[in-house]
């Protein structure tokens, strides 16, 4: 039996030789941290404000091609050994194939696979970056939404444990994409060619419970609404540039003897008269049942046609009742949720066809309040504003505190708005910082983003420390770790072959853990550098992938240790790495890979960010 072993091992090693030649030359190129088994060491685009990021066909400069900020390229070695020539480095992607040169005073180094992916900001859960340079210098990140970019880890590689550790990392934070790379190119440049980011209007639409039980908080509301028009039109000059429209829809309940379920009072509007002229013509009536059509008056409030809503806007309802949804009458409350988040929104251009909706509710029905609190929290991804007035007094102070709240809300919104209308990004992105739980004021910062020219769009590189947990304890990121498409599919491929080559064999037959190493490095088609004593009791995980914190516990053991298994743990032991090649089979398929900086052609050198918790 040990001699059929032999023989296949060999064989492999020889059907294997050929393409490890043919796909293993351009690896060599690869600039590692520690010899052959360090990580590929990689640089981040990082210009300064107005630069734009350049690749270069030669050293000196020369054929000249744009990528986006923030893209990152693998380090390569030229003919000679060195990195590069003179001001330049050489880079190429993670399979070693060159692609041009960068400057050296436009990139960072990258040593590490990890990085950390806030989660979205709420409450206390907000992920910050301290700054070098005090206690003061600190960097709140309201990046966190959909088109936010990751938090790259230069923390050491070797720590590659799935524990949710409270360490304080050193970190490159890249935040700040200049346009989503989903997008075609034609769609790219139709999107350009009739847009201007500082163009995007800030648009609210109140949308009203006009029953009878509503007539204080429509008091309220009247207040706030003559608060915000005043600041837009006699204010101070950080608001009255503001690019902002109104409008205003109410709603009872037609299904429940009601003359209507939802009207527009008045479209959306820059004559802010006329929108205070139509909210004060609001007159309240009828509501004999409990429940509204709070649904249908969404729907209604959404629709391009109704309200005028314009093409590109950061658009928001701010939905005042103190009712729930009547079921069973148009829309659910999870339908008009969904149309308000267009499926298709990772693109800038969809991302302004969002809708976000603030609510106030009014009394103390239960059903009411979380109902319109989970609108808020399932439409505002970056926090959002939810108030309950129990108080059915308009003159209380609990009625006051929530018109205070919401007119300064609108106020930092309206001062975002005006700073993009005249193309200060810089003050968008400290609004952003100062207001990290504005859902208005973050949107206008997240269209900054995702559609902003990156050669007006401020750099937002910094260095610093983070960790994934706050002072109180919370999670507010997660660890991930960069993998290459092609490493996870020849990682599955391995694992599966590792484990085929050692099935069906007992213990005993297998003489040594030399042996055992042979297979290991005919089915990586690569030679294991290092002694054989200490390849013996190396971790199998480290032989096979080094670069990944693979986490599996089969993988945890060494050829020493496979010997001194009984042999009914050893036929366990093989089934659990096959099943490990299959986790990596299928995080090839389920994972959304993406071209890494410049795109090559070759999409083998894709990336994904996944979880350590998810590898295999």
């Amino acid at each position: 039996m040990r001699y059929i072993v032999k023989f296949t091992a060999l064989f492999v090693v020889y059907v294997l030789f050929l393409s490890f030649q043919l796909r293993g030359e351009g690896r060599k190129s690869l600039v590692r941290s520690n010899g052959d088994l360090g990580v590929c060491k990689k640089l981040v685009m990082t210009p300064k404000r107005g630069e734009d990021s350049v690749v270069y066909s030669q050293p000196g400069g020369g054929g000249q091609t744009k990528v986006q900020p923030y893209s990152f390229f693998f380090l390569l070695k030229e003919e000679d050994g060195s990195v590069g020539s003179g001001d330049f480095y050489r880079v190429g992607n993670g399979l070693g194939k060159a692609i041009g040169y960068v400057k050296k005073e436009s990139v960072t180094e990258w040593n590490t696979l990890f990085c950390l992916k806030p989660f979205p900001a709420s409450g206390d859960k907000v992920f910050r970056v301290n700054l070098p340079g005090g206690n003061t210098a600190e960097y709140t990140s309201v990046a966190t939404g959909d088109s936010a970019s990751c938090f790259v880890l230069s923390a050491d590689v070797e720590d590659k444990s799935v524990e949710e550790q409270e360490t304080v990392y050193d970190v490159l934070l890249y935040s700040g994409e200049a346009r989503s790379d989903k997008m075609t190119k034609e769609q790219q440049a139709s999107f350009k060619e009739d847009f201007q980011v500082s163009d995007v209007p800030l648009e609210i639409v109140f949308v009203i419970d006009t029953t009878s039980s509503m007539s204080p908080l429509i008091e309220v509301t009247k207040s706030v609404a003559r608060m915000a028009s005043s600041q837009l039109t006699s204010g101070d000059a950080a608001t009255q540039n503001a690019n902002v429209r109104f409008g205003l829809v109410q709603y009872r309940d037609k299904d429940g003897g009601d003359a209507f379920d939802a009207n527009v009072c008045c479209r959306l509007t820059k004559e802010y008269k006329r929108f205070t002229d139509a909210l004060d013509n609001l007159g309240v009536n009828g509501g004999g049942d409990i429940p509204e059509a709070v649904a249908k008056a969404i729907e209604t409030s959404i629709k391009k046609g109704e309200l005028g809503w314009s093409e590109y806007a950061n658009r928001h309802l701010v939905l005042l009742g103190d009712a729930p949804n009547k079921d069973g009458y148009g829309p659910s409350l999870a339908e008009v949720s969904s149309m308000c988040r267009p499926s298709a929104n990772s693109d800038g251009q969809v991302s302004m066809e969002e809708v976000a909706i603030q609510s106030i509710v009014n009394g103390d029905n239960n059903e009411a309040i979380s109902q319109f609190s989970d609108l808020v929290s399932t439409t505002n991804p970056d926090g959002g504003f939810f108030a309950n007035v129990v108080s059915r007094d308009p003159e209380s102070a609990e009625a006051r505190e929530a018109a205070d709240k919401l007119a300064r809300y609108l106020k930092s919104a309206f001062e975002a708005s005006s700073a993009l209308s005249s193309g200060d990004v810089t003050k968008v992105m400290k609004l952003a910082e100062q207001n990290p739980d504005n859902a208005m004021v973050a949107r206008t910062w997240r269209i900054v983003q995702s559609n902003g020219d990156p050669a007006t769009t401020p750099s937002l590189f910094h260095e610093g420390k983070a960790a994934i947990r706050n002072p109180a304890g919370k999670l507010v990121a997660e660890r991930k770790v960069l993998v290459l498409q092609d490493t996870m599919k020849r990682l599955g491929s391995n694992l599966e072959n590792f484990a085929t080559n050692m099935e069906g064999q007992d213990v005993e037959d297998i003489p040594d853990a030399n042996f055992i190493l042979d297979i290991l490095q005919s089915v990586l088609a690569r030679q294991i550098s290092g002694d054989t004593e200490t390849l013996r009791g190396a971790r199998l995980a480290d032989l096979i992938a080094n670069e990944l914190p693979i986490q599996t516990p089969s993988l945890s053991l060494s050829p020493d240790d496979l010997l001194r298994m009984t042999n009914e743990n050893f036929k366990e032991w093989t089934q659990e790495v096959k099943d490990a090649a299959a986790v990596a089979k299928a995080l090839v398929e389920k994972n959304e890979w993406t071209a890494g900086g410049l795109d090559s052609g070759d999409k083998k050198s894709n990336y994904a960010f996944i979880s350590i918790k998810d590898l295999p």
